[in-house]
């Protein structure tokens, strides 16, 4: 069996490790891979946000399985691109990705289903002085596989100087002041 596992991070490091361990012995790649990853797979090249190139080398190498780390090629449809090919994949669609690679989505859907969750507003700009009062706040740009956190307990002066940097960089999942520094 022939796995090509995707990415270069840490979790796909464990994932390539793991599968070496296996007592079916697959032959391990990986893409992109780091120099770490190089000593346990064999690295191909393709950006991890090549989708129609990382299912052709997955087509070309004769892959039995793609194992897809990061949240950005899940989102964009690898899993749908590589078993349209005819090749196993494992990790969500890219529809039910979303659910996790935006927040914004995965908010409406929730709101949709009437499942409970924190009142929230998608917000673009520093001026949200009727979103403060609601507790949590996301990003409308929703974007992928960039660092992500919750700022928590701010007061709205700190929130104002902070959301303009932080959305900019596309870093920030959500901004929840404090409802005592409003």
């Amino acid at each position: 069996m022939r796995v090509l596992v995707v990415g270069g991070g840490g979790r796909e490091h464990a994932i390539v490790r793991a599968l070496r361990r296996s007592p079916k012995r697959p032959e391990v790649l990986c893409s992109p891979g780091n120099p770490g990853i190089a000593r346990d797979a064999r690295l191909l090249h393709v950006a991890v946000n090549d989708i129609a190139g990382m299912a052709a080398a997955a087509e070309r190498e004769g892959v039995d399985l793609v194992v897809v780390g990061p949240e950005a090629p899940l989102v964009a449809g690898l899993v749908d691109e590589v078993e349209q090919r005819g090749i196993s994949a494992f990790g969500p669609t890219g529809e039910v990705a979303r659910l996790e690679g935006s927040k914004v989505f995965a908010k409406e859907i929730m709101e949709a289903a009437g499942v409970a969750t924190a009142t929230w507003r998608a917000v673009d700009t520093v001026d949200w002085t009727a979103s403060a009062s609601l507790g949590s706040i996301a990003p409308p740009t929703a974007k992928v596989a960039a660092p992500s956190f919750t700022i928590t307990g701010a007061g709205y002066r700190v929130c104002q100087r902070l959301l303009p940097v932080l959305a900019s960089s596309a870093c920030i999942t959500s901004l929840v002041p404090s409802r005592a520094n409003m």
